[in-house]
């Protein structure tokens, strides 16, 4: 039971720093303003790969 339980908690681990990672590249909840004159962010991290990857952890568990 206590392997189970924290499998569980690494694994939720494990999503929950590929999914701040994910929105975090994506821009999500930077609360940055864009205008034209300014520069675009760019992803520095692959953000489709990252979500493919933590949807396999909910499979997972």
């Amino acid at each position: 039971m206590t392997d189970a339980l924290a499998r569980r908690d690494v694994l939720r681990l494990r999503h929950g720093v590929l999914t701040a990672s994910a929105d975090a590249a994506a821009g999500h909840g930077a609360g940055f303003r864009q205008l034209r004159s300014e520069l675009r962010r760019r992803a520095t991290l692959p953000v489709a790969e990252l979500r493919r990857r933590a949807d396999g952890i909910e499979g997972d568990a």
